[in-house]
């Protein structure tokens, strides 16, 4: 009897490890596909890579490093994150062909504090000199990016603080894609990188990009300061903004609000921003 126990805990055990190992084989199978993705990878390897050599960093001097494949939207992602002379480096970079979809860098919290004392230096917003200037930042975001300023449907810039560093923040518009940038004031540097596909923009009949199709900020207030009868040096400060609208038909529209003051009057107009039309237009006092 006893004998016929233990053959029937052989045997229970034996179905228990094929069960095992048929469940690492699902398993594998599974990460693999998911490894493998839709259409070509470039691999860890050349993401990492990339990212290396996109921050101008060599392996030997990383003081942390990690690499996780990811999604972003439909497309598969490397998100490489790693640490090296005191600066903290976020990337996310293509699995299709190894461009860099998105970048991040900031001092590195975790790294010792230097051993010397330094000598404080004066914080660079404070001394005119130190500050390169909204034009010049736009001219290093839009060379950055590879796109023509002339083709960029832009958010008017801020001027904040990132890690206590004074920075410009910059979103704009290209070539069917949307671009986040962050450049330091001080050194003109690109501190923060973001581009996605613009998904809130349709494409055009014509078949170029939405950003080219559109008529641009300066053009749409020349509209209207021409529709008030008035002229830019007679206008104070002029808020423009781009935004979307969905017609009855479900169509969506993009259109450029515009609020600004002159002769005490206050003009909110809105204008089509591929034709120009003026869809409307409103004057008031100014209370």
């Amino acid at each position: 009897m006893a004998e016929k126990s233990g053959g029937g805990r052989r045997r229970y055990g034996i179905i228990a490890a094929c069960a095992v190992l048929a469940l690492a084989v699902i398993c594998g199978a599974y990460w693999m596909g998911r490894s493998a993705g839709n259409g070509a990878d470039v691999g860890e390897e050349a993401a990492k890579l990339a990212a290396l050599g996109h921050a101008q960093v060599s392996e030997g001097s990383l003081t942390r490093y990690g690499i996780t494949r990811d999604r972003r939207g439909e497309k598969a992602v490397y998100e490489v994150e790693f640490a090296a002379d005191g600066v903290e480096y976020d990337y996310e970079v293509s699995a299709a062909d190894g461009s860099i979809v998105k970048f991040q860098k900031e001092l590195d919290d975790a790294a010792p504090p230097p051993q010397t004392p330094q000598t404080p230096q004066a914080p660079a917003e404070t001394d005119p000199a130190g500050d390169i200037g909204e034009e010049r930042a736009w001219e290093i975001a839009c060379g950055h990016a590879g796109v023509a300023e002339a083709d960029v449907t832009a958010s008017p810039a801020k001027l904040d603080y990132d890690n206590g560093a004074l920075v410009y923040e910059l979103e704009f518009f290209a070539g069917g894609y949307e671009y986040d940038y962050e450049i330091s004031a001080a050194d003109g540097s690109v501190v923060k990188f973001e581009k996605e596909a613009d998904t809130a923009r349709p494409a055009q009949s014509s078949g170029g990009s939405a950003a080219q199709a559109y008529i641009g900020e300066a053009r749409a207030r020349e509209i209207a300061y021409g529709h008030a009868g008035l002229t830019a040096d007679a206008v104070g400060h002029c808020d423009v903004e781009l935004d979307h609208h969905d017609d009855h038909h479900g169509t969506q529209r993009c259109e450029y609000e515009i609020d600004f003051k002159s002769g005490g009057y206050e003009y909110e107009y809105r204008i089509d921003a591929v034709t120009g039309e003026i869809l409307q237009s409103q004057r008031e006092w100014d209370d």
